[in-house]
């Protein structure tokens, strides 16, 4: 292929990738304002600020465009967790624990007062109540869950925060099941101050550390 015509497909990549992205990111906006079901070809395209018939070029229908968006969502989303299991993995057996569940929920939580953050946050949770009724939602939805447990369990194990993968999985869901309820908290009651709760939380899972407890005994 000439040069000229590579780099001529370059830029149309380029330029349908933003589109792609352009509609994706209208999609989390408008299901984060309006709810699950407000969303239209002809709202998507507005929002974004291009013509209709884009939205079904570059999908296969609104179903397909939800579902792209919410995968996208829920790996932003799990973002912080995997970068903890990494940041545990990557560690040597002398080095200090990098992980602090204290600091990984307020992260969280901080993200929610970001607009981006809390339109995401917003989508998921629209998304897992439109999951009872839709088995393509619920399946990313779950795995989404099951996934930041494991990554959560693993690092909770590897921080000294639990002794087995069985305690740490309980754990893991329980950090998880009250981050969802902070999250929905938030939205309610945004002048709420969830620092006390975070603390609770955080006490909870890391009051002792079995790995040092054992060592001193």
């Amino acid at each position: 292929m000439p040069k000229a015509n590579a780099q001529d497909s370059e830029r149309a990549d380029r330029r349908g990738a933003a589109t792609r992205q352009a509609l994706i990111d209208a999609t989390v906006a408008l299901v984060a304002s309006q709810g699950w079901g407000a969303l239209t070809t002809r709202a998507v395209a507005e929002r974004a600020g291009l013509a209709a018939g884009l939205v079904h070029y570059h999908f296969a229908g609104l179903d397909d465009l939800r579902l792209q968006a919410l995968a996208q969502v829920l790996d932003t989303l799990a973002a912080p967790a995997e970068r903890a299991a990494h940041d545990l993995a990557s560690a040597t057996p002398g080095d200090a624990s990098p992980f602090s569940l204290r600091a990984l929920v307020s992260d969280y939580l901080a993200g929610l007062d970001s607009p981006e953050g809390a339109d995401h946050t917003a989508f998921a949770l629209e998304a897992t109540l439109a999951a009872r009724h839709d088995p393509q939602v619920a399946a990313l939805v779950r795995g989404a869950i099951e996934r930041g447990i494991d990554q959560a369990a693993a690092a909770l194990v590897a921080a000294g925060h639990a002794d087995s993968q069985p305690v740490a999985r309980a754990q893991a869901r329980l950090v998880v099941a009250v981050l969802d309820g902070l999250a929905l908290q938030r939205f309610a009651t945004p002048e709420a101050d969830l620092g006390a709760a975070l603390d609770l939380l955080a006490t909870a899972v890391e009051h002792e550390n079995p790995h040092t407890s054992r060592e001193d005994t």
